[in-house]
């Protein structure tokens, strides 16, 4: 990493024309002559920058020199080789079953501190500190040398050429500054290297860093445990970012532990409490860790179905103070986020009731605050600053010439690869829309089930609409049995459908982008960790959507129902396991291919749980069809089990697409998808993120899903495994 030298004191006028400043105060002669409005930045800011260059380039540098001249084995592409089997490899953030509960952090009674205590105590339980292994001698050069790439994977510079109104694209650039201010027996210290040695162990297959990162997690949770007890010492950037890197330590490991990463989320929600916003800005190290700890609070309440702990009004102040970079004109897309974590929430409430609707009424409240989300969320991005601006190109042979081969193989050239290819200036603005998208595919799934259920129920009339006050409090007006109507429904539903296809072509578009954007500082043949980590959550997200049968495929015949005539719509959705891969006669020839593979997975200790697992029985996953109205709605069963890791809870029976009521005219048909192959495309990717890049959890999906026998040789052929 090359040192640029102080970042410039210069008003921000000059430094984007490049031109000296004066730096005159208040305004500059430059300025004054052109009456133009002066400003400068924040001191406290500069001092940020300049110690976060100062540290991350130190260690960069460092690994940079070590790399040259001792380079571990690599593969053709010259990314670091890993040669162990799959049968290291990671489970899920979270295996609990059944979805988290509503956390502690935001019951009405007791103090954050207190919550967070107790969030802290249920983490060390888990774990089990007593039966933490002994560990190899820590050699401080080999520490340094984990921490050296860790910075290379995950910490990413501001770019230099940035203009002033344009969204910051540093991630985790604190990380180094309070690292290289901490004592080595520190709390942040253990945390740091904690994630530093698994992401060396999981890059370069080395066990003993993976032995020394559990027990500096070990070491690192005991001294919290103390911490959490004093209100002061909690309120610290030291606990809120170890927490915050111990949730990232449980995407990296390799070791299987039930429940840790949703105790990690639980915690870092009760420490982001102890401050107000105010306090947190007040310095660029806190402001800049209160940002993800931010993003991730609200990522972890979304998957889990609960509401978010921090209030709406919280989140019209961090609005003030992030204005250029989650804001696209006057709508700030963590606002419409904190919406959807809501309405995901109530809507889950809804489906594990005891007590569920049974009529149309019963959630057309709901419904109507779903189409208006929706309706905000498509407003953000119709009008599109130039800050958030990306290219557009067919995925043609000509334009996937102008990758490398490995990503022509890998992602590009192979079944399932999108129609587009979308390119972003920098990956912060990749991570941004792909926060963006993947949270309305959320927000869309969650419509198209409330539809589902609607149709279960009779169509309202308007004399019983007029009586029926049992489930609603809405006047009882005219308009009542038009909106609810099978023709409105069956429009909405239409459209959501087409919107969901869109955003899952888009999504799958941006990702080649996450790994091909040029970062400051860093290689393109040494792939950097943070571009797959950025792409975990999307993934999973869209292969739990396209699993589920919500979304039409290309197999099924197509259906224009009209006055009842033609094939049912039910046979344009996809079965959650008809795109399971079919496996090769050369694969079964001996044995079945998931007893292969539980075989291969069971050789390896720390994955007893995970050898066992199968993929779901297809008859508890039949697609409900024709059901009749019912008077009762049947109670969702909590013990059930997910039908994807990656589903927010059991799925209910009402959630799945059935035969829609016909209507008089012809419905759109949204565009189709090849199901199967996207799923497969899909997997290629979470099977690279685990393999070549270190992402271990990324390995769950395609081994739970039964996608290991077909994405593992391709995959590994091409990174020359």
């Amino acid at each position: 990493m090359s040192y640029r030298g102080r970042p410039s004191k210069g008003c921000e006028a000059c430094r984007t024309r490049k031109v000296k400043c004066d730096e005159t105060r208040p305004a500059c002669s430059r300025c004054s002559k052109a009456k133009h409005e002066c400003r400068y930045r924040d001191q406290a800011d500069l001092y940020f920058r300049n110690q976060t260059a100062s540290a991350a380039q130190r260690a960069e540098e460092s690994w940079r020199k070590r790399s040259k001249s001792n380079q571990p084995a690599t593969t053709k592409d010259n990314s670091p080789r890993i040669e162990s089997p799959p049968s290291d490899e990671s489970t899920p953030p979270n295996t609990d079953d059944q979805p988290s509960s509503s956390s502690s952090v935001h019951s009405p009674s007791g103090s954050a501190d207190d919550h967070a205590h107790e969030a802290l105590n249920e983490l060390g339980s888990i774990i089990g500190l007593n039966k933490m292994t002994i560990t190899p001698t820590v050699n401080p050069h080999f520490r340094r040398k984990a921490f050296e790439r860790f910075v290379y994977d995950f910490v990413l510079p501001d770019s230099p050429l940035k203009l002033t109104d344009e969204p910051v694209d540093s991630l985790w650039a604190f990380i180094p500054v309070l690292y290289q201010g901490a004592s080595e027996d520190s709390l942040i210290a253990k945390a740091v290297d904690a994630v530093s040695y698994v992401n060396f162990a999981n890059r370069f297959h080395a066990p003993q860093a993976e032995a020394l990162g559990e027990a500096c997690l070990g070491k690192g949770i005991a001294m919290l445990t103390k911490i959490i007890a004093n209100k002061k010492h909690s309120a610290t950037n030291e606990a809120l970012c170890s927490v915050y890197l111990m949730g990232v330590y449980e995407n990296l490991t390799s070791v299987q532990r039930k429940g840790t990463f949703m105790a990690h989320h639980h915690g870092a929600n009760a420490l982001l409490q102890l401050r107000s916003i105010e306090q947190y800005y007040s310095d660029p190290v806190s402001a800049k860790l209160y940002e993800v700890a931010y993003a991730q609070m609200l990522l972890g309440t979304l998957q889990s179905a609960n509401r978010p702990p921090l209030p709406k009004k919280e989140v019209v102040k961090v609005e003030e103070h992030l204005p250029s970079l989650y804001s696209n004109s006057s709508m700030f897309v963590i606002r419409l986020i904190w919406r959807e974590a809501m309405l995901h929430a109530r809507w889950h409430e809804v489906k594990m009731s005891t007590s569920p609707p049974t009529s149309r009424l019963g959630l057309q409240e709901l419904l109507q605050s779903a189409l208006e989300l929706e309706n905000d969320f498509q407003a953000w991005e119709s009008d599109i600053t130039p800050a958030w601006n990306y290219k557009v190109m067919r995925n043609t042979p000509q334009t996937r010439s102008m990758y490398d081969a490995k990503w022509q193989h890998l992602f590009l050239g192979c079944r399932g690869a999108p129609e587009e290819i979308h390119s972003y200036p920098t990956l912060k603005r990749c991570w941004i829309w792909g926060f963006y998208r993947t949270s309305r595919i959320f927000l869309l799934r969650d419509l198209l089930e409330m539809l589902n259920w609607m149709f279960r129920f009779p169509e309202p009339s308007p004399l019983s609409d007029s009586m029926d006050t049992s489930e609603t409090s809405a006047p009882q007006e005219a308009s009542i049995p038009t909106e609810l109507s099978n023709v409105n429904l069956r429009t909405r539903h239409s459209v959501a459908t087409s919107h969901l296809v869109e955003l899952i072509e888009k999504n799958c578009s941006s990702l080649i982008s996450s790994f091909t954007v040029p970062i400051q500082t860093k290689s393109m043949d040494d792939v950097v960790g943070m571009r797959g980590y950025v792409c975990f959550w999307p993934l999973g997200i869209m292969d739990s959507v396209l699993s589920s049968g919500l979304v039409p495929h290309t197999n099924a015949s197509h259906s224009r129902s009209s006055a009842g005539t033609g094939p049912t719509q039910a046979s344009a959705y996809s079965h959650p396991l008809s795109n399971r891969p079919t496996p090769t006669s050369a694969a079964s020839s001996t044995s079945s291919p998931n007893q292969q593979w539980k075989n291969l997975y069971a050789k390896a200790p720390q994955f007893s749980e995970l050898s066992n697992i199968k993929p779901s029985p297809e008859n508890d996953q039949t697609p409900s069809t024709g059901e009749s109205a019912s008077t009762s709605t049947p109670v969702l069963d909590r013990a059930a089990k997910k039908s994807h890791f990656f589903d927010s809870s059991p799925t209910h029976a009402y959630d799945r697409p059935l035969e829609l009521p016909p209507v008089d005219f012809d419905i759109v048909e949204p565009k189709r998808i090849d199901v199967a192959a996207r799923r497969e495309w899909i997997n290629r990717l979470m099977y690279y993120l685990a393999m070549g890049l270190g992402i271990k959890k990324a390995l769950y999906v395609p081994l739970t899903e039964g996608f290991i026998p077909t994405v593992k040789p391709s995959v590994d052929r091409v990174m020359g495994r």
